[in-house]
Order: structure tokens, then sequence, then C-alpha cells
């Protein structure tokens, strides 16, 4: 039997998408990348009705986007109509959850069916901090903004997770997840007008996994990764293929990609973001043959177990290589000190801080039980992590961090957003650790900085 597009996230224990049944979410904005991401992210987290509403200047972009979240779910997908304002306000089939650019002068007319509303808006204090404001107070999200649509930035797909994260908790698809507060903002830290562009070879370990993808797709609405992947060399090593369930947290799979291998198929989504790349693929489990065919310069893990992550752990000091990892946990004795085994191992306890309890991927299509079903499978807790680890990465690029200055291990619940800096009031879910890891090798220097518990 194959698996439904939600199959992963339908299973969860305390999940129940039917509460979505006779709800509309209504996405208000013009704005690029917010919109896109928008958009593809609630889809993914069940909604069944999305819509939008515009004064009718950007209706020719948001048809493109309709047409792009339509094409990435095949027949599971609904319509996505476009509305005046004025018109989606008066339909009466459903309830109505708007998320709405308060930040943009066009929508100041603009106001929810209901009053649920949730706002944005890109912001600029007297002292001249910039940062983008979200929350449930149109009038505080609002009060130092710009006045225009936010633009594109690694720091989006954070904000649009956090959104769509008190969104589902309005609708209480999950008694667990926190509301969205009246007021949280991300910080933008200031990108100078002209920077050097480093030429890079970026090696993803199960990079055909959510986070590496998530991560990817905050590269590609950057202005600085962006342009740093006009050229320069990525290659995506990952043994596994698709599932019907993978598609939801991993936006490289269409419809029609089921079985395929997850690293070409990975590889071609990057050379379609980033024109320049070469980007290279390689479906067997990481080995030294990957660091020896190009001069990396540096490894990003998406790897879902233990043994996995060691080994590129090794690898990476052996080769002195800069690197960095993610994952969202979900064991709940709450491991927090680096394990004992190896100083190079980035994860905790060894069998403590696993990411997943599936068996191999099976042949017949289904890729794990509800039982055995990681929690969060929801892609948005990937959106935080994998915009987090590109605003550090553009911090290093930038000039403005070291990656050694980053060389500590961070396990934070993101119900506590002040333990990730830039990112106040982050929420996902009680009692779900996430592990950001950073270690940088010290050139010659034969050894790595042990993370330490920033907990």
């Amino acid at each position: 039997m194959s698996e439904s597009f939600l199959d992963r996230l339908q299973r969860q224990a305390g999940w129940s998408l039917a509460a979505l049944n006779n709800r509309q979410l209504v996405i208000c904005g013009d704005a690029g990348g917010m919109v896109r991401t928008l958009a593809l992210a609630a889809v993914c987290s069940g909604w069944r009705r999305v819509a939008f509403a515009s004064a009718g200047k950007a209706r020719g972009f948001l048809g493109a986007v309709a047409e792009e979240v339509m094409g990435h779910l095949g027949g599971s997908c609904r319509y996505l109509p476009i509305y005046s304002p004025e018109f989606v306000r008066i339909i009466n089939r459903w309830e109505q959850v708007w998320i709405v650019d308060a930040g943009d002068r066009e929508n100041d007319g603009v106001t929810p069916k209901d009053g649920h509303g949730f706002y944005y808006a890109e912001c600029r204090t007297p002292e001249g901090d910039e940062f983008i404001a979200l929350g449930t107070d149109r009038d505080q999200v609002t009060r130092w903004r710009k006045g225009s649509p936010v633009a594109d930035r690694a720091e989006v797909p954070a904000v649009c997770a956090m959104l769509l994260i008190g969104a589902l908790a309005s609708a209480e698809v999950c008694l667990q997840l926190a509301p969205i507060p009246a007021f949280c903002r991300i910080g933008l830290p200031p990108i100078p007008s002209r920077w050097h562009s480093p030429q890079v070879a970026t090696l993803y370990a199960g990079g055909g996994g959510a986070i590496a993808q998530q991560e990817i797709w905050a590269e590609y609405l950057d202005p600085v990764l962006r342009r740093i992947n006009q050229e320069g060399q990525i290659l995506v090593v990952d043994p596994k293929i698709v599932h019907e369930s993978c598609r939801s947290r991993q936006w490289a799979y269409g419809p029609e990609t089921l079985f395929l291998p997850k690293a070409d198929l990975t590889a071609g989504w990057l050379r379609a973001l980033f024109p320049g790349v070469v980007a290279r693929s390689f479906t067997e489990p990481l080995a030294e043959n990957h660091f020896r065919s190009v001069d990396i310069t540096e490894a990003l893990s998406s790897i879902d177990t233990w043994s996995g992550r060691k080994v590129l752990a090794n690898l990476c000091s052996n080769y002195n290589i800069d690197w960095w990892s993610a994952g969202a946990s979900f064991w709940g004795g709450f491991a927090r000190r680096v394990s004992g085994a190896s100083d190079l191992c980035a994860s905790a306890d060894e069998g403590v801080e696993r990411l997943s309890t599936r068996p191999d991927d099976e042949v017949d299509g289904r890729s794990c039980t509800g039982q055995s079903t990681p929690e969060p499978s929801s892609v948005l807790p990937h959106m935080i992590l994998g915009s987090w680890i590109a605003c550090q990465r553009r911090s290093v690029f930038l000039g403005q961090s070291h990656s050694r200055t980053l060389a500590q291990g961070i396990e934070a619940h993101l119900t506590h957003g002040g333990l990730m800096p830039g990112y106040e009031g982050l929420r996902w879910s009680p009692g779900r650790l996430v592990n950001l890891r950073t270690v940088a090798f010290q050139k010659g220097g034969g050894g790595c900085a042990r993370a330490g518990s920033a907990c």
C-alpha cells in the first residue's frame, strides 16, 4: 500500500489534520519569497484550502505560485484561488485564518474576517536595527515598519514557519503547539552592498533529507548565498530513495519522483535553483572517496543516524574541513552532553539522541509506521533549522563571524527561542529537543573543538 502525501504527519500522536477541513488559510501578500514559502509550507502542513488575497497588481505572480504548488502536490492538491481582499471576506463556507503582510501599505485596508489574523512586517528601529516582526497584534508588528514587502533573505523560511505554527495552533490541530505571541521578531543582520564571493565546494551528507533541503531553500532566497552559488561545486551524498511522505518536507521531489534516488533528484534541483553551480550526486553511503573526488571546503549533515554522523565527523577531522550538523530529536529524556565516545561526534549520547527509529527503507513504498514516526514530522521545524544554518553560513562568508566562533553545541527547545541568537520568541512544541551544532577545525591543528551544551 502506498503512502499518502501527509502520511507521517497524519499518523503523529496528538495531531488531527481533520481540524483544518472547514478552515481556509488566506495569504495576503505580494512579496516573492514569503508568499512562495508560505504557500508551499501551508499545503505541506495539512492545509487543504489555501487562497491568496491580492489587490490585483501581483495576480500574475500569484498565479505562477499557485501553479507551482499544485504541480508539486499533483493529484492531492485542490485549486488555489486568487481573490480580492473584499471578495474573500464574504465567503461564508469556511472559517478563515489570515496571514497578512502588514508591512506593505497596499494591505492597510485589509481586515481579516472574524479577526483571525497573523501579521508580519519588515521593520527598522530609529537606531537602524532591522528585523522582521510577526505576531497577532497588528499595531505592535507595524510600529517600525519600512512600508514595503519583506525582501528575500535566508530568514524568510523561519518567519513563515512561525506564522504557520501559530495558524495550526489557532486551529487546534495539536494542543501542544504553542500559540504565536502578540509580537516576536527575527533580527536581520546588515548585508554590505559589496562582498567577496568565495569559491566553495560543499558536501551535503544525507543531502536528500529535510534539513538539507530546507537549508538549500533558504540559500535560494538569500542574495548573498544565491550569489555565492553562482559557481562552485556541490556534492550530494544520499543512498535513499523517495517515498510519498518525504515530499511534504523535501521540496525537490514532485509526484513523478517516487522510488527514484534522492541524491540524483536533489542535485538536479540544485542545478535548477543555481544554474551556475556544478552539482554531483552519489547514491551511496558517505565514504572517504567523496572527500578525495573534490577539494571540499565545508560539509553539512542531514544524516538521521548517530553512526552516520560519526562517520562524517571523523572524515571532516581527517581532512580538516569545517562542518555543520543539525537534527530534530524526539527522545523524551533530554540528552544534554556530547558523547564521551568521541570528541568528534556531532550527536549526544549514543543510542539516545536518535532522529528516527524506522527500519531500513522498504521496497513497498512505506518509509515508516505511525509508531516509529519521529516528532516533529512537520516541515515547519526543519524550515527553522534550515533558515538558522543558512544565516550562520552567510555570517561566516561575509566575515561577520569565524567558523571557529560557532564551534559549539547548542541544544535548544524551540519553546525557548532566546537560545537561538537573533530568533526571538520562536516556538514549536513542548518536549521536542532540537540540536544545532557547528564544529570547526583548526587548519593543521590536528583536532576539533569539542561541542559543549548551551542548555
